[in-house]
């Protein structure tokens, strides 16, 4: 699978913008330094 978006941070924003892209169909890629995102 292709990546359409990367979404850098895994902050409250980022999170929730790779959840409202990837709902809309959209192959994203979450990038973030911490283990666990939020």
């Amino acid at each position: 699978m292709k990546t359409q978006l990367i979404v850098i941070g895994a902050g409250p924003g980022g999170y929730a913008a790779a959840f409202y892209a990837a709902d809309r169909g959209l192959a994203v890629t979450l990038v973030d330094s911490a283990v666990n995102p939020g």
